[in-house]
């Protein structure tokens, strides 16, 4: 049976989110609080989460903007609160190998992105392609780039799609806008953090102790019922 939601956390690394940093997005303030909500979700609804890495090479070029997400370097970390201990790296190889259920034996899979488009990987393409899931919710870093890129990507592969607009981050609004006007054209929902649907809160279970302890008082007043009633006054039920 699929599962209801896959969340899918695109490039929250230390050179777009921290400050000062050499990519950091226009709304950054604002939106590391939301972004810890749509992890908070995730673990709470048992949410597994396919995580790219934005992965550049030191010879790479920078096609005019500033050098980020160099390999080895703080500036490609994630932001540690989107890390889950139960996780795997699903190194990429230019092969479309991905070991059996992987969704299944880890919470977590991240995969490096070197492209703008992350299905330009082939193991995320093979993962997120045969990914048997309701809805693919989308979160992160660029709205006007990856993430347009990836949505329309899974939009032409038949996947549902969501977006949370209020957790992603962009450098130029009137791109980004036009670029959430896109996907929305093609099928997939503009959603806020708001939206999210966590469980319901687990029901509170009481320690054995307690309960053995509860079934023991209720046996010792049924015994003390029982010898009232048999030493009571005569005539009395």
């Amino acid at each position: 049976m699929p599962r209801s939601h896959l969340l899918i956390d695109m490039c929250t690394q230390c050179d777009f989110l921290c400050e000062n940093s050499p990519c950091e997005v226009r709304n950054r303030e604002q939106l590391i609080k939301r972004m810890k909500r749509v992890i908070a979700w995730a673990r709470l609804s048992r949410v597994p989460i396919v995580s790219a890495i934005d992965a550049h090479r030191p010879q790479e070029s920078t096609n005019g903007r500033p050098r980020h997400c160099i390999d080895g370097t703080e500036g490609q970390l994630k932001l540690p609160f989107t890390l889950l201990p139960d996780r795997t790296l699903l190194e990429a190889d230019n092969s479309f190998a991905v070991p059996l259920n992987l969704l299944k034996r880890y919470r977590q899979v991240l995969l490096r992105k070197r492209t703008e488009d992350l299905l330009a990987n082939p193991k995320a393409d093979r993962l997120l392609s045969e990914c048997r899931v309701g809805e693919m919710v989308i979160f992160g870093v660029g709205i006007e780039s990856g993430i347009k890129a990836l949505a329309l990507g899974l939009l032409t592969r038949q996947k549902r799609v969501a977006v949370v607009v209020d957790a992603c981050g962009y450098w130029d609004w009137s791109a980004a806008d036009l670029a959430l006007r896109q996907i929305e054209a093609k099928g997939a929902r503009i959603i806020h953090v708001e939206d999210l649907r966590v469980l319901p809160k687990r029901t509170y279970r009481k320690p054995r102790w307690l309960v053995r302890r509860a079934a023991l008082q209720a046996e010792g007043n049924g015994r003390a019922g029982a010898r009232t009633a048999v030493v009571g006054p005569p005539g009395v039920a």
